[in-house]
């Protein structure tokens, strides 16, 4: 990811370091919060409901991010939907961590 995705958004986008550094900032502070939330929704939903639309959400955001558009409003997308990936997958980590360090212990 670190070393395709500045080669991406700047072929696709033009995009140079400042432009790269501040989706870095973002997905940081996506993934902050959404490691800050995943303890509240599984405490109020369980651990199945919160992962499956966690990776419904990384799956969709995905497409979006990645169709093939120019220009400024295809850039605004793909900061939309690299965003909900890092959101949903950071979502589901700390879940699916736990399910993996309990199956070792069996």
């Amino acid at each position: 990811l670190r070393v395709l995705w500045p080669l991406f958004v700047k072929r696709h986008y033009g995009w140079g370091d400042h432009e790269f550094s501040l989706l870095l900032l973002a997905e940081s502070i996506t993934s902050t919060a959404a490691l800050a939330l995943a303890p509240i929704l599984q405490k109020h939903f369980g651990t199945r409901y919160p992962r499956a639309a966690a990776l419904a959400l990384a799956g969709l955001s995905s497409a979006l991010a990645f169709l093939p558009q120019g220009g400024a409003s295809g850039a605004g997308w793909h900061v939309v939907g690299s965003l909900g990936v890092v959101f949903g997958v950071m979502l589901c980590d700390p879940g699916l961590q736990a399910e993996a360090s309990l199956g070792a212990r069996k």
